[in-house]
């Protein structure tokens, strides 16, 4: 008997906690996701405009990015690091421009100790950027991790 009673309380006690973190932990809110060699904050700037500062924040599965002090676009990324040019693919969730919100904006990056350099398309574009050249259409941020 005593024995069997062991076994209850062992097995309530592994699994109670599991309902409570299900609830708790949301997962669309990056917190639970583990973190990625991009978690952080980043400052830096435009390379096509480097009077505009920008800020990018990566928590978990989310980012944030923050351009001269004002919040532009939140949403989530996943990212690809089997290639030789790192994949980036950011979901917009929140933006001032609700036409852009639940777009995918494309983008390659590449880090080089404590700095990072983004490429991103145009917000929708289909088409992934292929080098930190900026042509038309597309942004580059140069960013140090803070």
């Amino acid at each position: 008997m005593i024995s069997y009673l062991k076994s209850i309380i062992v097995s309530w006690w592994v699994l109670l906690p599991l309902p409570f973190f299900t609830f708790c932990i949301d997962p669309n809110s990056g917190v639970g996701s583990p973190p990625t060699e991009l978690e952080g904050v980043w400052t830096g700037s435009i390379v096509n405009d480097s009077t505009l500062g920008c800020v990018l924040e990566f928590k978990g599965s989310e980012l944030t990015i923050t351009v001269e002090g004002m919040e532009l676009s939140r949403g989530t990324f996943t990212i690809d690091t089997s290639t030789d040019t790192r994949r980036i693919d950011f979901l917009i969730v929140q933006d001032p421009i609700a036409e852009f919100e639940g777009a995918t904006v494309l983008g390659i990056y590449r880090i080089n100790g404590d700095t990072l350099l983004v490429a991103i398309g145009e917000t929708g574009n289909p088409d992934r950027p292929t080098s930190f050249a900026p042509p038309l259409g597309m942004v580059v941020l140069e960013m140090v991790r803070q």
